[in-house]
């Protein structure tokens, strides 16, 4: 025996030791009293020939017992392999057992002692240990372990990939680009069942066609593997849809939203590889230059995860495209009902409004007149609201953009607000009043749906404002004099702002996360389609529109802002 005292202590102080032991007496012994000494845990890790040495000597196994029902925490990292399955499957009735492959030696480390052995013979009791009991030496040996023990399988998953035929699973990064595109394509050849790809691009997907990736593909349709492709949709990616469609028929490809685009290809061959490809520049010509490092994994979690994300984009796509065929016949559908329900509104409007002209004055039939006109326009106001909405989802909103001074529509707007059969008599009691921070507010925009914008917010404060007043607030403001929640992206495009703000109800709570969405609405009347029409024209503009209550119950403001026109000197 070999002895190496740490440096000499004081007499009062705890004597440290550290210490080679040989002989299989001796080792044992110093392991079953290594064993004897630990109270709160006790770690181990050893090769693949430890779980037959605790298992078959007594004076371990025993050990491993008396510590669990100290109530010690024991923890054992080891090869599992076919060759000791059945002492894997006995020791993890006692301590905690995970697998690393290809772990050499042995440590074993408690709160106060740590041992190491680098001989270890199946069946047989240690020959030689290296003990000690010196603070640093044993919070090493923790820490070597914990990280071990952080690396290494729970031995339930290794169990089963034995029993169930699998080989050890395996993770590797490729640096070589060459090499990573090479392995990929020789799988995608040689597939027998299923080829699944994801790229990353419509860039790296021509990229492939060109070097070759047609005729790895028909090799792999040629073995009986079926083969599906997703792309994210960009740009002149129909061409070679079309092209591999017609030569390849058995392939199966479909575009995905641009927003689901990654920086990765995935491509996974019969469930069991998994190729992962970085992408680095997606601007070179060559994928060797364009890819960065790529990762291969043959585990399976690792494999069926990546191949059930592919899954989950092929169905969505599916998905998507019933869905858009549903809303293309909804939206085709309301548009011929709108406009089958206007044509005999018309007629009614101006029939009854004739008819009226020819009643007495506070005659019944007038009143009853009235009643059918009021109602009739409603109806109108309905149909084309639906109108508008079909164009705005459809981006069929037609813009036709004039140069006027928006400080004129404003006052006009404010006019037929006022004297409107619908709103006039709920105006009687709200003061609405107009601010011109400039003498001229120009935009170049469609007047029109510039107009219907504000007079729906106009109308709407009229409705929550039961008395009060209400006030418009025209501005032409650059980016930086808005509040820091407005977004406006270009900082050197000044913008008209119109401001309508109100001293009314404000906006409930319930309805503000979806103010602008269809059919939206807090009043008891209203379709709720008037904010949802006014953002799609303010957006279609290059504006802005938000809302917020004003506080302590005092009404709401709502504003929206389009690019400003600045006329040229002399204009």
């Amino acid at each position: 025996m070999e002895s190496f005292d740490s440096n000499s202590p004081a007499p009062e102080q705890e004597k440290y030791t550290t210490e080679v032991l040989y002989g299989a007496e001796k080792a044992v012994g110093r392991g079953v009293e290594f064993m004897a000494n630990a109270r709160k845990t006790m770690d181990l890790s050893y090769d693949s020939r430890g779980p037959s040495i605790v298992i078959e000597i007594a004076q371990y196994r025993n050990g491993y017992i008396d510590v669990k029902n100290r109530g010690g925490k024991v923890r054992v990292i080891t090869d599992i392999t076919k060759e000791n399955l059945r002492y894997c499957k006995q020791l993890m009735e006692l301590v905690e057992l995970r697998h690393l492959a290809e772990v050499l030696g042995g440590i074993a480390v408690s709160e106060s002692e740590y041992m190491a052995t680098t001989v270890l013979e199946e069946g047989k009791p240690l020959t030689q240990v290296i003990y000690s009991n010196v603070p640093e030496l044993v919070a090493q040996g923790q820490h070597i372990f914990n990280t071990f023990w952080d690396l290494a399988m729970p031995a339930e998953y290794r169990i089963e990939e034995i029993e169930s035929g699998i080989e050890a699973a395996s993770i590797e990064v490729i640096q070589n680009h060459r090499e990573s595109i090479g392995r990929a394509w020789k799988a995608v050849s040689t597939a027998e069942h299923e080829v699944l790809i994801l790229f990353s691009t419509p860039s790296a997907f021509r990229r492939q066609l060109e070097m070759g990736a047609r005729e790895l593909l028909l090799k792999a349709l040629s073995n009986g593997s079926s083969v599906r492709i997703l792309i994210p949709s960009g740009p002149g990616l129909d061409e070679p849809i079309d092209e591999i469609g017609k030569r390849i028929p058995g392939i199966s490809i479909r575009s995905i939203n641009e927003k689901l685009r990654t920086n990765i290809t995935i491509v996974i061959v019969d469930s069991k590889d998994c190729f992962i490809f970085e992408l680095r520049d997606d601007s070179k010509d060559s994928s060797y230059e364009a890819v960065g490092i790529a990762l291969y994994s043959n585990s399976r979690s690792i494999v069926t995860s990546y191949a059930a994300i592919v899954e989950s984009l092929w169905m969505e796509t599916e998905l998507y495209q019933k869905l858009e065929a549903h809303d293309r016949m909804q939206r085709e559908f309301i548009n011929i009902a709108t406009h089958e329900l206007r044509t005999p509104i018309q007629p009614i409007l101006g029939l009854s409004e004739i008819l009226a002209s020819r009643a007495p004055v506070g005659s019944e039939d007038k009143e009853l007149l009235g009643a059918i006109w009021r109602n009739a326009r409603r109806l109108n106001k309905l149909a084309e609201a639906i109108l508008d909405v079909t164009k705005i989802e459809s981006q069929a909103l037609n813009l036709h953009k004039d140069i006027f001074d928006l400080n004129e529509v404003i006052a006009s707007a404010v006019s037929d607000v006022v004297i409107s059969p619908a709103v006039s008599g709920a105006t009687d009691s709200v003061n609405i009043s107009v601010i011109y921070a400039n003498k001229k507010a120009y935009v170049l925009a469609d007047k029109d749906r510039i107009l219907q914008v504000i007079s729906n917010l106009l109308t709407n404060a009229v409705k929550f404002t039961a008395k009060g007043s209400i006030t418009v607030l025209v501005k032409i403001e650059t980016p930086h004099d808005h509040d820091k929640n407005d977004l406006i992206s270009d900082r050197h495009q000044k913008y008209v702002t119109v401001r309508v703000k109100d001293s009314g109800a404000g906006i409930d709570p319930g309805v503000f996360p979806r103010l602008f969405t269809k059919f939206s609405s807090g009043s008891t009347w209203g379709t709720g389609l008037g904010l949802y029409i006014s953002k799609g024209i303010v957006e279609a503009h290059g504006g802005r529109i938000t809302a917020g209550n004003n506080g302590e119950g005092q009404g709401a403001t709502f504003a929206f802002s389009v690019p400003y026109y600045e006329l040229k000197h002399g204009a």
